[in-house]
């Protein structure tokens, strides 16, 4: 299963495109906040170039007026994932809040952003993945494998 993650796109439809336009052929796109219209962007977007390509959204800090979850969770062939957006987890002051909560739902991949900030780590069981903001080119591929252990392959992107 490949699974590309963005967020904090920040209505840059530039980037938006350049990120549409370069993705391989993907299982899934999860779009890990802020902005609400820009989940629908790409949404539109995912259908037009991969119309069997399952797509995913959370809402983040910037949505006032949210229509989408705050968070989820989703079944890769490894584990299950959280995706979130990560505000409400407080992951500028660290990632601990945030991997414990993903440990309780049994979640051992947790996508995230807010931060902007790239990172892949595990933090007590859980691989902590945020590609950083698609708004400055950042997104990441995630590649599952079923039958195997939890390992993942995570390949950061920018679309420069």
């Amino acid at each position: 299963m490949l699974i590309a993650c963005a967020g904090d796109a920040h209505r840059s439809e530039r980037d938006m495109e350049a990120m549409l336009r370069a993705l391989p052929a993907v299982d899934a796109l999860c779009f890990l906040g802020d902005v609400d219209a820009d989940a629908q962007y790409l949404r539109r977007g995912l259908r037009t170039r991969q119309p069997n390509a399952a797509f995913y959204a959370v809402s983040g800090n910037c949505d006032l007026f949210p229509k989408l979850p705050a968070s989820l969770t989703i079944r890769v062939p490894t584990t299950r994932a959280f995706v979130t957006h990560g505000h409400l987890f407080r992951v500028k002051q660290g990632l601990t809040l945030l991997a414990e909560s993903a440990r309780e739902m049994d979640c051992r991949l947790v996508l995230f952003g807010h931060t902007h900030i790239v990172c892949d780590r595990w933090v007590s069981g859980a691989r902590l993945v945020n590609p950083g903001a698609l708004r400055d080119g950042r997104y990441a591929l995630i590649r599952c494998e079923a039958g195997t252990a939890l390992e993942m392959e995570v390949m950061l992107r920018n679309t420069g």
